[in-house]
């Protein structure tokens, strides 16, 4: 059995059945907000060490690992409306998690002393953190503090 050919519906010079060439869309704006807050704290642990290079003038560095327990909220609310019409689609939610960041930080300083009891410094790290994803249903926010560098001046007062 040979089933028949998949046939033109209509002549060459037409009319048949015509496809349009600009394709038909429809869009939407959804109006919302999504928002991720929360609170990260970081406690450094690892080893430090100080050169003198002069009476005055120091040098400082460490190096270890760096962990950042840390709690966020994630929210969003969003609402669509049909082109057709209709009642408007509202999906809304909220979720929390607690998550303990890690990874590695380095760090110096660098300190000037004008006499026993004032001085001056200025210092720099980097670290590195992991990650936290917070998901509600099929939305996902990501709270991302990947590589950071951190600087510091100020001064001292020694009593």
């Amino acid at each position: 059995v040979v089933p028949p050919g998949a046939g033109y519906n209509g002549t060459y010079s037409g009319p048949g059945a015509l496809l349009g060439d600009m394709p038909t869309r429809t869009t939407a704006a959804l109006p919302g907000y999504q928002k991720l807050s929360g609170q990260m704290f970081s406690l450094r642990l690892g080893p430090f060490a100080e050169w003198n290079f002069t009476s005055k003038l120091s040098l400082a560095a460490s190096v270890g690992l760096t962990l950042a327990p840390t709690r966020v909220a994630y929210d969003f609310s969003e609402t669509a409306t049909l082109a057709g019409g209709g009642d408007p689609i509202t999906e809304s939610g909220h979720s929390s998690k607690t998550k303990l960041l890690y990874g590695p930080y380095v760090g110096a300083m660098l300190r000037y002393d004008f006499d026993k009891c004032w001085g001056v410094y200025v210092g720099a790290r980097f670290q590195n953190l992991t990650d936290l994803n917070q998901s509600i249903g099929s939305r996902t926010a990501r709270l991302d503090p990947g590589a950071t560098v951190f600087g510091t001046v100020g001064a001292s007062w020694r009593f």
